[in-house]
């Protein structure tokens, strides 16, 4: 492995770094803090629920310790930190809510612009499992083309809240918090590199690092990578011929253990760090596997040491003991995270100045005067919900074009400003040659609004996001008014749809279907391709390449939404004749699995859909490790005279470009790198996988003809002949 990867990993394990704790359950006994004299903190359970008094100490109760916290988020009082580790807060002072939220975007305006809050929540914790509650509070700021979340935790200390930790992670990071303060946070460092380390929040709010781990996956042999070692230097004799990964249907993966906290070395690396690592291996079934002869000698003489995997998950598990990890503590439930809107506060939403945005009071679905529409433009609607969020939608006097489209938040400031975050941004038509490849994420002005109960009116300003999304869909670029639409004016073909369930669900429309049969394939030749010789195989086959445009006998399909990594959620559906816009799907709520929402590179978007008797079925995937998110790469089938779901299948069974329709089946796909890869044969009925079909690489496309099944995965290409 060059020195740049382990250059790289080593910045982003820098970058991720999280803190975070559990939830406490709402049913919890109170506790007593004893605030002694001498500044000394004690806590204890309170018994038979009654508070203990000590002399020279008060009593709060865990109910006032709650409130406190929430004063804080108030803005009623503010916070000491007590962390020196924190970069963007001075140890020893005080800042209030606003004031922290300033501090760290100020911190990171110094590498980017435009830095802006854009989501914040809170829970109540029990770090150390000690009965006493804690806070914690994710903010989600966003700045130029990402999103960092930062995780800050509260604790009270003789009469203060104080910010015992305050950590960030972005880009391929992610975080697992659970109820009890342990924390895995983690990332991709490449393709099948993977690393993670673990910790927790004691209950005198210290953290404490238990452990790192890096798995470098889909390797050859069950052999140390060299950048593994002192100095990224193989021993003497080390054999040159190993390769890293492995082309075959095997695979390995070589697991990195250390107990001590990696320490960042100005021009260099910490080499006294590698010295403590341990290793152990495994196959692709997870069973231990030993390295050859060779190796072992190699690293015995050396003293690099290695075990079973058994024996380093208990080594592991019982360093963590010793550090004060309790199986309780490591096993806790995920936290349960609360809206600062259930506060009644507008955090929501909120400039980098540290103001309190509150959220809009006009709900209902608008529409923009049809004298102030440009030429070509049809109708413009904007829904928005009591919560502040809104759709905008720009239907066109061409039928065959996909509306323009925008969603976001709208907000009403304290002095009297009229805001809106847009979240995403997806015009169709417009006058900004780069406009469809941009999403803009940020808060934009609005002044001078007028709200009544029938007319919203705003005079844009600014350059940017919403004032160019309205420019180029009103004459001459007027500023936007709006009057509130009736039921026979609403745009009925669009269709916000709702995820019923992270796993296996059914629930047809009509009776239930008796469960199909699996077609059968049999293999006729697999064929190594070039990888990246697509067109060559579409060519031969005398079909278009993929598209998010396409069509069949009777529809086109078009799939848009936010024009960046993943998070296609819109789906158009128009008549093949007449161009008319049929049906416009909506899928934003699939975008992340729940509790998955600040994993990187997990955002569901749509693939492909195809209507086969009035029923639509879409497959959703991501397109990284299984890992990252389980919840991954499924197929639904929706009614489109009820326009609901009837069933969703199981995941992990279609990452594929396409799918096949065939009688009761449908013929799809999955696979993934180091993953297990497969065709998946599933009911058209009900969406239960009846069968998986091994192959060597993940399956991207498929084509059926005269009972021949081609498929196209990512360096093999298949026949196989199709009986029923």
């Amino acid at each position: 492995m060059k020195r740049a990867l382990v250059i790289t990993l080593a910045l982003m394990m820098t970058l991720a770094l999280i803190a975070g704790c559990g939830r406490k359950d709402d049913g919890q006994t109170d506790v007593t803090v004893q605030q002694s004299n001498s500044g000394v903190t004690d806590s204890e359970q309170k018994q038979d629920n009654s508070e203990a008094s000590v002399e020279g100490t008060s009593t709060v109760s865990a109910d006032q310790i709650k409130e406190i916290y929430l004063d804080f988020i108030r803005g009623n009082n503010k916070m000491t930190v007590k962390n020196s580790s924190i970069g963007w807060f001075e140890e020893g002072k005080e800042y209030s809510y606003d004031e922290m939220c300033s501090a760290f975007a100020g911190d990171f305006t110094d590498m980017f612009a435009d830095v802006v809050l854009n989501n914040a929540c809170y829970a109540f914790i029990d770090c150390g499992a000690d009965g006493v509650p804690e806070l914690i509070i994710s903010q989600e700021y966003t700045f130029e083309y990402d999103t960092a979340n930062l995780y800050s935790i509260f604790k009270y200390i003789d009469g203060k809240v104080c910010c015992v930790s305050s950590q960030y992670g972005y880009y391929r990071s992610f975080v697992s918090v659970n109820e009890y303060g342990y924390i895995c946070n983690g990332g991709s460092g490449g393709a099948a590199l993977y690393y993670q380390d673990n910790s927790f929040i004691n209950k005198d709010g210290e953290e404490v690092f238990l452990y790192s781990e890096s798995d470098e996956m889909a390797m050859s042999d069950a052999y140390i990578p060299i950048y593994s070692f002192p100095g990224h230097e193989a021993p003497e004799g080390y054999p040159e011929d190993l390769y890293q990964y492995s082309d075959e249907g095997n695979y390995y993966t070589c697991v990195t253990y250390n107990f001590t906290q990696y320490q960042y070395v100005e021009d260099g690396e910490d080499e006294e760090y590698y010295k403590n690592n341990f290793y152990t291996f495994y196959d692709e079934d997870g069973i231990y596997a030993a390295p050859d002869e060779e190796l072992e000698k190699i690293y015995k003489d050396n003293g690099i040491k290695f075990y079973s995997t058994t024996e380093a998950d208990q080594m592991v598990k019982e360093h963590e003991a010793s550090l004060g990890v309790t199986d309780q503590i490591r096993d806790g439930n995920d936290i349960e995270w609360i809206s600062f809107l259930s506060l009644g506060i507008g955090s929501f939403k909120q400039q980098i100045n540290g103001y309190y945005a509150l959220m809009s009071a006009v709900p209902g679905k608008w529409k923009m005067k049809s004298d102030l529409l440009a030429d070509g433009i049809k109708e413009i609607y904007m829904s928005i919900e009591e919560s502040g969020e809104f759709a905008i939608d720009v239907s066109y006097t061409d039928d065959y074009s996909a509306p323009g489209y925008a969603k976001g938040h709208l907000v009403i400031t304290d002095d009297k400003d009229y805001y809106t975050s847009i979240l995403e941004f997806y015009p169709e038509k417009s006058n900004m040659s780069n406009v469809k490849e941009r999403s803009y994420m940020g808060v934009y002005g609005i002044a001078d609004y007028t709200v009544s109960s029938d007319k919203i009116s705003m005079e844009l300003y600014g350059d940017d996001g919403i004032k160019y999304f309205f420019e180029d869909f009103t004459k001459n670029g007027v500023n936007p008014v709006f009057e509130k639409a009736y039921s026979d004016q609403v745009y009925d073909s669009y269709t916000v749809l709702y995820n019923p369930s992270e796993d296996y669900y059914y629930s047809p429309y009509d009776e239930e279907q008796t469960e199909a049969s699996a077609v059968e394939l049999k293999q006729i030749s697999c064929v190594e391709n070039d990888i990246t010789d697509d067109d060559v195989w579409f060519g031969k086959l005398g079909i278009p390449g993929y598209s998010d445009n396409y069509s069949d006998d009777k529809y086109i399909y078009k799939i848009g939404g936010l024009e960046s990594y993943g998070r296609k959620t819109i789906l158009y559906i128009y008549d093949k004749n007449d161009k008319k816009l049929l049906y416009t799907f909506d899928f934003h709520n699939f975008i992340f699995a729940d509790n998955y929402e600040y994993n990187y590179y997990v955002d569901r978007s749509i693939r492909y859909a195809e209507i086969k008797d009035n029923v639509l079925y879409v497959n959703l995937y991501h397109s990284t490790y299984a890992d990252s998110c389980p919840y991954n790469a499924y197929v639904m089938a929706i009614d489109l005279t009820y326009q609901g779901i009837i069933w969703k299948s199981e995941p992990l069974v279609s990452n594929s470009d396409n799918f096949i329709i065939l009688g009761d089946n449908i013929i799809t796909g999955y696979g993934f790198t180091a993953e297990d890869h497969y065709i998946s044969i599933l009911d058209r009925n009900t969406g239960k996988l009846l069968k998986k079909v091994p192959v060597k690489k993940s399956p991207e496309y498929f084509y059926l003809k005269d009972n021949i099944l081609y498929v196209r995965t990512y360096s093999y290409d298949y026949e196989f002949e199709v009986s029923r």
